[in-house]
């Protein structure tokens, strides 16, 4: 019979990537399965486009659900403030109301407390505002304002920050007045409500960056940790920054996830970030725990012997 042919070797295929919506799925299920897979295969873009896409559409949700909130506290505050000061007009910059107090002056809406004086000396000390009932409040004076808040747990001192003086209260006046269409630049209550709503709807887009950035923090705290850790008490994956930095960010989906679902429902305790990086550390643990059932169990020690 003759021989056949010695036949070439059959190459080798290269190992087609697991679909990215089962790693999703081993990423609440089976961990390890899922780490091992983005591990090997690097995928360090797409986890980084889900939490950006997260974070959007839950800053975006919050802001939906805040603004009317927000527009009609404005409109409340915004109305008792205009009927107690009668009409507000700005002279060369500088803020006047037609009310004639005996300065300082003082009205309690909602919570808020609008302090009005013809000096910022005449305001009130940093302790009388810190002992009231209301958590935050407006020094209003002609040439600046300035909002306040009281820090929780502090009776002592209050924050005092400068939202507009000199050119900046200026412009407000004049954007005012011009939103107003009155000759003589007089804002009565009507004028002033729609143009509270007005800059409400327009700081819109700021608080959705706001909501964003606070979303993003402490993702970015948790991956530098998981680095850190995995780096000092990890030996194979010292040589893979890559690998390392694309499974730190897969470790940040579930708990994101979850520390988002609760900060929509409006539950008393912990903060987004106080539940994020909670959620992180418990799914630390479940991947330590899914890890060890997937390792071969160690030799007795008497056959070491």
């Amino acid at each position: 019979m003759q021989d056949q042919p010695d036949l070439p070797p059959l190459p080798v295929l290269p190992e087609e990537p697991t679909p990215y919506r089962r790693v999703l799925a081993a990423l609440f299920l089976r961990p390890y399965l899922a780490l091992q897979a983005v591990r090997a295969q690097r995928r360090w873009l797409a986890p980084i486009l889900i939490l950006f896409l997260m974070t959007f559409l839950a800053a975006l949700l919050k802001v939906m659900l805040t603004l009317p909130g927000i527009v009609g506290e404005t409109r409340t505050i915004t109305s008792h403030l205009a009927q107690a000061a009668e009409t507000v007009w700005f002279d060369q910059g500088r803020l006047r109301w037609q009310a004639d107090w005996d300065l300082p002056h003082t009205i309690r809406v909602n919570l808020w407390r609008f302090d009005f004086a013809d000096q910022p000396e005449a305001f009130p000390p940093d302790r009388e505002l810190a002992s009231g009932i209301e958590p935050r409040g407006l020094l209003l004076e002609p040439a600046s304002v300035t909002l306040w808040l009281r820090e929780e747990g502090n009776d002592r001192q209050v924050l005092r920050l400068p939202l507009l003086a000199g050119d900046k209260l200026a412009a407000l006046g004049r954007h005012a007045t011009e939103m107003a269409g009155r000759a003589d630049g007089r804002l009565d209550e009507t004028a002033l409500v729609r143009y509270a709503q007005a800059v409400c709807v327009v700081m819109a887009p700021f608080l959705l960056v706001y909501h964003a950035l606070l979303q993003i923090k402490p993702i970015l705290l948790s991956v530098l940790i998981f680095m850190l850790t995995a780096v000092v008490f990890r030996r194979e994956w010292r040589d893979s920054p890559a690998s390392l930095w694309t499974v730190a960010l897969h470790c940040c989906i579930p708990p994101f996830l979850l520390a988002l679902v609760y900060s929509f429902l409006n539950l008393p305790g912990w903060s987004f970030q106080e539940m994020f990086l909670v959620a992180f550390l418990f799914y630390l643990v479940f991947i330590y725990i899914d890890t060890r059932a997937f390792l071969p169990p160690e030799p007795p020690d008497d056959l070491e012997e």
